[in-house]
C-alpha cells in the first residue's frame, strides 16, 4: 500500500493547532488587559478616542456625544470611533451613560487626534506654534 506524503490529519497538525489556539488565546488575554489598563477612567476629560458599539449610527454617535456635554471632533473608524473633546470632569462617565463603550487617550495605530500637522496640547488656549526656520 502506497502512503501519500502529506496527505490526512496527523498527530503533527494536531499539535500545530493546539498550538496556534493556545497563543491566541494568550494574545486574547494579553489584549483584553491592556485595553482594560489603558481605557480612561470616568472623570477624565480632554480630547480622546471614543469607541461605540459596532452598528451605531453617525447620528446617534453624534447624539450619545452632545448628550455627554462633549463636541464631536471628527470620525475615526467607520460609524462606531470618535475623536472628541470636552472639558467637563466627568466627561468620560457621562459618555459611558450615554452609550460609549470606552475611551482611550491616543488613538490607536497612530491616529492623530487632532490631525496632520497639529498635536494635543493640555494647554487649554489652542494656538498656531510656527515652525522653526
Amino acid at each position: 500500500m502506497a502512503r501519500v506524503v502529506g496527505g490526512g490529519f496527523g498527530a503533527g497538525h494536531g499539535f500545530a493547532l493546539a498550538l496556534m489556539a493556545g497563543v491566541v488565546l494568550l494574545w486574547l488575554a494579553v489584549l483584553t488587559f491592556a485595553l482594560r489598563a489603558a481605557a480612561l477612567p470616568g472623570e477624565a476629560s480632554g480630547t480622546m478616542f471614543v469607541v461605540f458599539s459596532p452598528g451605531i449610527s453617525d447620528d446617534q454617535a453624534f447624539a450619545s456625544t452632545i448628550g455627554a456635554g462633549g463636541r464631536p471632533v471628527r470620525r475615526a473608524f467607520g460609524n462606531f470611533a470618535w475623536i472628541v473633546h470636552a472639558e467637563d470632569d466627568g466627561f468620560v462617565g457621562h459618555l459611558k451613560e450615554n452609550g460609549a463603550l470606552v475611551a482611550f487617550r491616543n488613538g490607536p495605530g497612530g491616529i492623530p487626534l487632532a490631525g496632520c500637522y497639529s498635536f494635543v496640547s493640555d494647554d487649554p488656549a489652542p494656538r498656531l506654534v510656527p515652525l522653526p526656520r
